[in-house]
């Protein structure tokens, strides 16, 4: 006769004279065959001390428990030494999703069970009409998500006899590789427009002209560079994952470091119908790790002063910011009034007097804009600056060979050749005046009965029109170049204070982190969104107050971490003032989202299908921009933000949080303004996160030492409202993993009914048996997390892997 061979054990249940054992255990294909045989045998044990006891054992087979009509068996418990039966023991099985199709993530749970009578009422139709659904949801994250691995669990709740069937879901995300080489693109362009800009500016004194080449060839530097990097990154083209073992290396600095998707989905017995969904990037926290971070990150290197004006770069910096976007706006302004003159022209032709009108009452207030801004307190004073930088001896410059006769540069004939004109600086809008009043009488006239047999209208005002357009091309002309002098200044000045205005520069230091930033929260919102496009509510939401991103940092205020935090403080307020979402049908499943834009303003354009994008509401047809509201919450947790609490300043984790749970309330009252108070449902919802909320902020207010408490409840306050959610650490690896695994365990407990008595064991379960030590393992080539004895004893006790799992790495 054959031994029994012993395969697996479940963990102790405690207080229950009907045990539910949340354990499951796995037989592998080709482990087991329809005939292999299985016993289950329960023991009693008394206290830890004590030898168990035995109770009862019960077989079956695994032919019998498939063949059955719900895949669950019922068996009594017997024993060898008496006919008495001690009990009845059900086992409940299911297949798993095979390995081999990782990228099914609509739902990697089987069908669920059903009964015989209802099966056999369920047409035909409908079956065909839930795998349709299944297949077009799965559409939605195809070209998202790559290189998924599955775990599934089986949860005890309390008060019931269901159970939770967890599926855990990690996956690379495919916009890892995109969205840099976008940026890069990005970047080089507007390098070259502003090499463009500096070769444009002429008649400068001889010291400007010095400062000005030298400039020149900084940024064509840093095109160079750039230009490298994409050639470089051309090789990794077919991944989507970058090992936290490279986030020092210069050839991958603008790629996030260890992007994964966490998704938890939970299916109650109670309700099989109802899948819940819960996501959470994991990133390593953007930093330019190549540039190394001897003088801090840009937060300290932003606000310190160089010289005794109190000059800092923090405010340098924002003045360009208003320069570039001064620029923009009257380039924009210019286009557009060149657009509503030809309407106006083309609304004479036709004889149109209404679209005259409508014509001319944009015209009115596209000038009446661009008056506006020639007033700007900027460009005044840019107007100002400009002349001590004009080379007041007359100065004349030849026409290169290779120079066009663009429309930037203004060239005059001295009957030989062709020389640069004096510089015109003068922005008096007062003949941009004159020619709309004489459109304007123009246009009454012709509005009259008699007018239209007797005149030809589109001749009548084809002339006045061009006289205008070229005046405002005149004045943006001479706007884009006191601008460009003023923003010269401001890079000497960069110079002056030691910093460069290419390559190691602050500028560079910002595309990186930035790059890795958009990366993440691009991911994010999109998997956030196609999730909930059948949610009204959550689209009006996106609509009026925009998408709320939670970003959990657990860097400590030590040491290089404490330059890492600055740089990602800096990251995540870039988010919120450049990055802006738009929505764009596609017919391409897998198409990727497109950014345009520049620096100080980037627009992602999300791609859908369109049997979803006819869903969206018609603002967002149109073409309505989604802005951010991304809230950092920070809180180290090992052994060097000890350190920081002894030695240290924690100043910047108290600051982040201030700040963040001040922007997280002012969302909160948009939010609670934009719901519907007379629901019951609804009230409670608002009174529910109104308390957390206030639970938040006396949680910071207490500054206590590693007050992990502060990441779990402004974490719950985003859900609850609907918000995305990231974590991370240096390179999302260890205690990143400790605080998702920690997060699944709590919405489990919360939202789930999970029983209160397994909580550790279902938090153990997932950090021994989980997808986050396969994640440790692509990191570092080993299955455990990197924490040596030291580092453990240093984390909060929940923060804490399992003996076992972890050992000293280098990462």
């Amino acid at each position: 006769e054959a031994a029994w061979l012993k395969h697996a054990q479940t963990d102790a249940v405690e207080n229950s004279t009907a045990p539910r054992y949340s354990p499951n255990i796995t037989f592998y294909t080709g482990a087991i065959a329809m005939i292999t045989r299985l016993q289950v045998s329960v023991l009693h044990l008394k206290s830890d001390s004590s030898a168990p006891v035995f109770l009862g054992q019960a077989f079956f087979n695994i032919n019998e428990i498939v063949t059955a009509s719900l895949q669950s068996v019922t068996r009594e418990l017997t024993s060898p030494y008496s006919d008495a039966i001690k009990g009845y023991v059900t086992v409940q099985a299911w297949k798993t999703v095979s390995p081999q199709s990782p990228r099914r993530f609509s739902s990697p749970f089987p069908e669920s069970p059903r009964r015989k009578d209802k099966a056999m009422k369920r047409s035909k139709t409908e079956r065909t009409r839930t795998v349709e659904k299944r297949e077009s949801k799965s559409r939605l994250f195809r070209g998202v998500l790559c290189n998924a691995i599955t775990q599934h669990y089986h949860f005890q709740t309390k008060g019931g006899p269901s159970q939770l069937r967890v599926c855990e879901v990690m996956a690379e995300s495919a916009f890892n590789w995109i969205v840099p080489n976008q940026l890069i693109n990005l970047f080089v362009r507007e390098e070259q427009e502003h090499i463009e800009d500096l070769n444009g500016l002429s008649n400068l004194n001889s010291e400007w002209t010095r400062i000005r080449e030298q400039l020149v060839q900084e940024h064509a530097d840093v095109v160079t560079y750039y230009k490298d990097i994409a050639v470089d990154m051309d090789q990794y083209k077919n991944l989507s994952f970058k090992q936290s073992k490279a986030k020092g290396v210069a050839t991958l600095e603008l790629v996030a470091t260890n992007l994964h998707v966490q998704r938890l989905q939970v299916v109650d017995d109670s309700d099989r119908e109802k899948t819940y969904v819960y996501d959470i990037m994991t990133i390593g926290a953007p930093a330019a790790h190549s540039l190394k971070f001897k003088h801090g990150g840009l937060r300290r290197i932003s606000n310190l002063s160089k010289d005794a004006r109190g000059w800092s770069l923090a405010a340098s910096d924002g003045k360009s910011r208003q320069l570039k976007n001064l620029n923009e706006s009257s380039a924009v302004l210019r286009n557009r009034i060149d657009e509503v003159g030809d309407s106006l022209v083309f609304a004479a032709r036709d004889y149109s007097v209404a679209e005259m009108k409508d014509a001319m009452r944009v015209l009115h207030e596209k000038i009446d804009e661009l008056k506006t801004l020639c007033e700007h307190p900027i460009v005044m004073s840019a107007t100002e600056a400009a002349k001590s930088m004009i080379d007041t001896a007359g100065d004349t410059c030849k026409r290169p060979r290779s120079h066009s006769l663009s429309d930037d540069v203004e060239w005059m004939w001295d009957g030989k050749e062709f020389t640069r004109a004096p510089p015109d600086n003068n922005l008096s809008c007062q003949q941009l005046d004159q020619f709309f009043t004489s459109i304007e009488s123009k246009v009454t006239s012709l509005s009259q009965p008699h007018s239209k047999h007797t005149v030809s209208w589109n001749e009548c005002l084809s002339l006045p029109v061009q006289k205008l357009v070229a005046e405002v091309n005149r004045i943006v002309r001479r706007v884009k170049v006191v601008l460009q002098l003023l923003l010269l200044q401001e890079e000497r000045a960069w110079m002056q204070a030691g910093y460069s205005c290419g390559l190691l520069g602050p500028t560079h230091r910002r595309d990186i982190v930035l790059s890795q930033a958009v990366a993440g929260i691009v991911t994010c919102f999109v998997l956030h969104v196609r999730g909930r496009l059948l949610d009204a509510h959550f689209l009006r939401q996106l609509s009026q107050i925009g998408f709320l991103a939670h970003w959990e940092s657990l860097l400590s205020t030590h040491g290089d971490e404490m330059g890492m935090l600055e740089d990602f403080y800096v990251a995540v307020e870039e988010l919120n003032k450049t990055v802006t979402f738009t929505f764009a049908q596609c017919d391409d499943p897998e198409a990727m989202p497109d950014i345009t834009g520049s620096r100080t303003s980037l627009q992602v354009a999300v791609p859908l299908p369109p049997d979803r994008f006819r869903l969206l509401p018609e603002d967002f047809r149109k073409g309505r921009l989604v802005c951010l509201c991304v809230v950092p919450f920070s809180q180290g947790v090992n052994e060097n933000q000890s350190l920081s609490d002894t030695f240290g300043d924690n100043s910047l984790h108290d600051s982040i949080n201030l700040e963040s749970c001040r922007r997280l309330t002012t969302y909160f009252e948009k939010y609670r303004d934009l719901l519907s108070l007379r629901s019951p449902r609804i009230s409670r919802e608002v009174q529910e996160i109104d308390r957390i909320l206030n639970q938040l902020k006396r949680s910071i207010d207490s500054r206590k030492s590693k007050n992990v408490e502060i990441l779990s409840l402004s974490a719950e306050v985003c859900r609850k409202m609907n918000g995305g959610r990231l974590t991370s650490c240096k390179s999302a690896k260890d205690r990143t993993s400790m605080s998702v695994t920690l997060s699944q365990a709590q919405i489990l407990l919360k939202d789930h009914n999970l029983h209160p008595d397994i909580f550790e064991s279902a938090l153990e379960k997932m950090r021994c048996e989980g997808t986050r030590l396969l994640n440790a393992e692509k990191n570092v080539g080993e299955r455990r997390y990197a924490f040596n004895g030291l580092q453990v004893l240093s984390l909060p006790k929940s923060f804490r892997p399992p003996e076992g799992t972890y050992r000293a790495l280098q990462t």
